[in-house]
């Protein structure tokens, strides 16, 4: 099976298996290429009479532009049926997404944003994903929370996480966040710890004047 090596925004690594021989020697093997994604393949790379040759780099690709593969052996009766054809698409693995950071806090939730990726890789952003620890000193395990409602949303660089344990309540939290593209995924470094609680409730009773207790200060 024809598989993708590596990719990035520049070449792309290719390779194959050897092909079984049977009453004849296998003598090479061509690769061909469509740039347009229309079933127009021509011949990237003849490798007739070098069988030990199984991989090639097809270099000057352009980011995020999808291209496609097969090949087919060769001996001396002739040539082999196409392989199934490999869709790669040129781009690298994306920078850090920013350490989230704290927005606000309520009995309901904790709102987070972060910064996109500087840098994307090549490829569209398809999603972010969110990450929690468990809430503890000892909380090192991260699970993914509100998968459903982030998926394939990837304009979102802020968001409120609700999904937390229900004795959460004044307990701290870290995340992380994850960006994925259609080729590879990157991962925030963890946050710092933010509490699950209210803001303090407006105090009911305003200040009282006690006493002057000097030219310049009023005791309160």
């Amino acid at each position: 099976m024809l598989k993708a090596d590596s990719s990035t925004r520049t070449k792309i690594s290719l390779t194959w298996p050897v092909h079984p021989d049977n009453s004849i020697k296998v003598s090479g093997y061509i690769l061909e290429l469509d740039q347009e994604h229309f079933g127009h393949f021509e011949v990237l790379y003849d490798g007739t009479g070098h069988p030990e040759t199984t991989s090639f780099t097809f270099e000057n690709v352009v980011p995020g532009h999808h291209y496609q593969f097969r090949y087919k052996a060769l001996n001396l009766n002739g040539e082999s049926e196409y392989s199934d054809s490999l869709l790669v698409r040129a781009c690298e693995v994306p920078t850090q997404p920013g350490t989230p950071v704290w927005v606000s806090s309520s009995l309901t939730g904790i709102t987070i944003k972060w910064d996109a990726p500087s840098d994307s890789g090549g490829c569209p952003i398809i999603e972010y994903s969110i990450f929690r620890d468990q809430g503890s000193e000892a909380g090192e395990q991260f699970i993914q929370v509100h998968s459903s409602d982030l998926e394939q949303l990837n304009y979102r660089n802020s968001f409120t996480v609700t999904d937390l344990p229900p004795d959460g309540v004044g307990r701290r939290f870290r995340f992380k966040v994850r960006v994925s593209t259609v080729y590879a995924q990157a991962e925030s470094d963890v946050s710092d710890s933010m509490v699950f609680a209210d803001l303090p409730a407006k105090p009911e009773i305003p200040p009282t004047r006690l006493s002057l207790t000097s030219e310049h200060a009023i005791q309160v």
